[in-house]
């Protein structure tokens, strides 16, 4: 059964969500910067629509990073760690980069959440939609 599609948008940011199937998908297109990428997550978040559990599919083929360090990545970690229910997220990369620093997420937010890391949205979106979460 699919649920209704939901399109947002954060003003003039390059990040787009929806909320189809259970999953809320995530598009980057551009530069990122951790203010931004946090007011987008409190937002997808506090959408009355969002599932539980929670499921992200964050497309970042098209997503370009600033320099980020450990403590640009601090708040993000900190907000993952701290939702009431287990999640998952497939990160869908583009470049070493991206790889990389979803690989950095992921072992920090992994004892928390389910994370993957896919070149194919389809396959991500299955892993999402397979994977038990309690």
């Amino acid at each position: 059964m699919a649920s209704a599609i939901q399109w947002n948008a954060c003003s003039q940011m390059p990040l787009t969500y929806k909320i189809d199937d259970g999953i809320v998908h995530v598009a980057v297109s551009g530069l990122i910067e951790a203010e931004q990428q946090m007011a987008f997550t409190r937002e997808w978040l506090a959408d009355p629509a969002l599932p539980y559990p929670i499921r992200v599919l964050r497309d970042a083929r098209r997503e370009v990073l600033p320099e980020v360090g450990m403590l640009e990545m601090r708040d993000s970690i900190r907000l993952a760690k701290n939702l009431p229910n287990r999640g998952a997220i497939a990160f869908v990369v583009g470049d070493e980069m991206i790889r990389a620093n979803a690989r950095v997420y992921q072992a920090l937010v992994g004892a928390h959440h389910d994370v993957g890391i896919f070149d194919d949205p389809a396959e991500a979106r299955h892993w999402l939609l397979e994977t038990e979460l309690h």
